[in-house]
């Protein structure tokens, strides 16, 4: 198949995508009535989770036809925009209201496989970033694993196709009788096969990490940043929980935000600002933790020495303001000093070659034999840059000519 026809199929099915999602969030509004605003909000805000897949499975697939790994994010997108209307449109109709929509039973059994489809596929998109292929030979064996699994959850999805989907649906089931408890357990082996699979497929993305090196090992930092990112939330979620709708608000960010990272890596655009954006995030992260316990540290304290030498309780908003007087002027020299600390723990090199500038400076200042400022100026080149050659010229005066 032509190129040009490649791109049209990639954008077609990204097309595809998107109209399944402006589906399941046409059958959230149909039960606008029979739910409060807020939990119709937070089913809108996870239709929208991954909005921003079809869109970058469809530029990757589109600019680079030949390479598996586009066409791999696009089949998730239609994946996951296939499940949400399918859900969506088999809990209105099952649930929320009865009998009012058409096709429920056909819309159960696809709901059960789009699930299964779009579980399967989540393993390559870590097996075959940025290639497109897989990390060694050896690991082709998880390829049949997964492909396995898929077949049988496929093939067994229609016996509880709305398994943990919703609570009220949760116990409908097409099949009853003594074969009912087998093969929904063969349903559920297969889910537990491809979540061990994701788990071997992280594991296969850390290796190609630490053998990876120049521009591949930037394309991973990408990745990785973004993956650092969504395991931030699913782990603090369980911590600092905003209410809904808020909640799914966030999540739905956090989920669109890894596509974008893939994105950006395999089209390979402005690819080493990765290391920018790294070196900020933690140096800021770090200083906000800080600053947030000496502020609220320091408010309490304050509160309690005050309380002691005055007897009262109502030094609360001295407190405050003598706490933040202490943040603002501990922000700078606090940033400079965890910024070393990090440049000197992650980033030695970047570490060794500000130094290396620093000694070289007083040296411009105090030499002044041309020859040894030439040396030293080739030798600070050599360090700080690392290029494969160095070479000085230097322009003769006009006297010498």
């Amino acid at each position: 198949m032509k190129t040009n026809r490649l791109a049209v199929l990639a954008w077609t099915l990204a097309g595809l995508s998107i109209l399944l999602t402006a589906a399941a969030l046409w059958v959230i509004w149909l039960g606008r009535a029979s739910e409060t605003p807020a939990a119709q909000a937070e089913r809108v805000f996870w239709t929208l989770a991954f909005l921003t897949t079809p869109f970058i499975g469809g530029l990757i697939a589109a600019r680079q036809p030949r390479n598996p790994y586009g066409w791999v994010w696009i089949g998730l997108a239609v994946a996951f925009s296939l499940l949400t209307f399918t859900n969506n449109y088999a809990r209105h109709s099952w649930i929320l209201a009865p009998g009012s929509l058409p096709f429920v039973q056909p819309m159960l059994l696809m709901a059960g496989w789009a699930r299964i489809l779009f579980l399967a596929i989540l393993p390559f998109t870590l097996l075959l970033f940025p290639t497109g292929w897989l990390p060694s030979p050896g690991w082709r064996f998880l390829v049949w694993v997964v492909t396995a699994a898929c077949l049988l959850g496929l093939a067994t999805s229609w016996a509880k196709p709305l398994e943990g989907v919703t609570e009220e649906a949760s116990s409908w089931s097409t099949l009853s009788g003594a074969l009912a408890d087998p093969v929904a357990f063969l349903s559920n082996m297969s889910v537990l096969v491809i979540f061990i699979s994701i788990l071997l497929s992280i594991a296969a993305l850390l290796l190609r990490f630490r053998r990876a090196q120049g521009m591949e090992r930037q394309q991973l930092k990408w990745f990785v940043f973004g993956a650092v990112v969504l395991g931030l939330y699913l782990n603090t979620g369980f911590v600092v929980r905003l209410t809904e709708p808020w909640e799914s608000l966030k999540g739905s960010l956090v989920f669109n935000l890894l596509p974008v990272m893939v994105g950006v890596a395999i089209l390979r655009h402005r690819l080493f600002d990765i290391d920018i954006i790294i070196r900020r995030t933690l140096v800021y992260s770090v200083l906000t933790a800080i600053l947030a316990l000496i502020y609220f540290g320091g408010v309490a304290l304050l509160q309690q020495a005050f309380r002691y030498l005055t007897g009262q309780a109502g030094s609360s908003q001295v407190a405050v303001v003598i706490s933040t007087l202490v943040i603002a002027a501990l922000f700078a020299p606090l940033r400079r000093r965890i910024q070393s600390a990090l440049d000197r723990r992650f980033y030695r090199s970047r570490y060794n070659a500000e130094h290396t500038l620093q000694g070289f400076s007083v040296t411009l200042r105090d030499e002044v034999d041309l020859s040894q400022l030439s040396s030293r100026l080739v030798d600070v080149v050599d360090e700080t840059l690392q290029p494969e050659s160095v070479s000085l010229w230097l322009k003769k005066p006009r006297s010498a000519r």
